[in-house]
């Protein structure tokens, strides 16, 4: 059996806390020698979020939520400005803004409550917030009036309540495990996110990875990067530029997150089935 229906693994049981989420930015332009006290913006909509609710409205799959009352603040980093500057039109996806990388300097300690107070040195800076939020994406094409979202495939218990709806005792497929009911299968990674993220990803990554991403998060923002329908990276720009290092950054972010799927989503996805006398079968394109 499918895991319901559409894809990726989803459906109307799973909740926004439950879902997908993705990492999100804000930026503030400040000038130094003086010191800077303000609440740090929330993230806005862009190219993702008009394109995706544009497609999804148009088909009448789902209304789209950019839920930034839920953004949970991940780390805040500055840098000297070198040039450039942010479009206005969301739709412009080739601005970039250029930073010094060897300038970067973490701002956490100085951010209480969601407010920043910073002495900033000399110079022109770009003060980057990261946050973690919910990426709002349903499942494609479900066969349900109600199409709910796309379960948080980086998280094990979400994974486990997943299946336990799908294919658990409420649905009297238990007394068939093993027998008419052999196992499960789980459609593409085709996800419609801007960037893949968890609350955990800065502890993961540096596990894994063995270095502090937070001085370098600004060099994985990419719009749509994780949208696997409309992502190119031939017309798409990186919003910052740092250094010669930015493509390796990327490259480690997105190893990580690779790792924390086939642990948390192919993993328990494996575990669950074995241990009911099933199998589980998965589609891995498109991620």
């Amino acid at each position: 059996l499918n895991h319901l229906s559409g894809w990726p693994a989803g459906g109307p049981h799973v909740l926004l806390r439950d879902g997908m989420q993705t990492l999100a930015s804000s930026e503030i332009i400040v000038s130094g020698g003086r010191r800077f006290s303000r609440r740090l913006p929330k993230p806005e909509p862009g190219f993702n979020f008009y394109t995706l609710g544009a497609a999804e409205r148009f088909l009448g799959l789902v209304d789209v939520t950019f839920s930034k009352d839920d953004a949970r603040l991940l780390s805040v980093v500055a840098m000297r400005l070198v040039g450039g500057k942010r479009a206005v039109n969301p739709f412009d996806v080739t601005d970039t803004v250029e930073l010094d990388q060897s300038t970067a300097v973490v701002l956490d300690q100085f951010v209480s409550d969601g407010v920043l107070d910073w002495e900033v040195p000399d110079g022109k800076w770009a003060v980057v917030a990261s946050y973690v939020m919910p990426a709002g994406e349903a499942p494609t094409l479900v066969a349900s009036e109600r199409l709910g979202l796309v379960v948080n495939h980086l998280h094990a218990g979400k994974v486990i309540g997943h299946y336990n709806y799908a294919f658990g005792i409420r649905t009297g497929l238990d007394a068939h495990y093993g027998k008419a009911f052999k196992g499960f299968f789980n459609d593409s990674l085709e996800f419609k996110i801007d960037r893949i993220a968890t609350t955990e990803i800065l502890e993961e990554f540096e596990r894994r990875r063995g270095y502090d991403l937070r001085p370098y998060l600004p060099a994985v923002f990419y719009d749509a990067s994780d949208n696997s329908f409309i992502f190119n990276p031939k017309r798409f720009a990186p919003l910052y530029r740092l250094s010669k290092d930015d493509k390796r950054i990327r490259y480690d972010y997105r190893k990580t997150i690779s790792a924390l799927v086939m642990r948390h989503f192919y993993g328990e996805s494996t575990a669950w089935a074995a241990s009911l006398g099933l199998y589980s079968r998965a589609q891995s394109y498109g991620m």
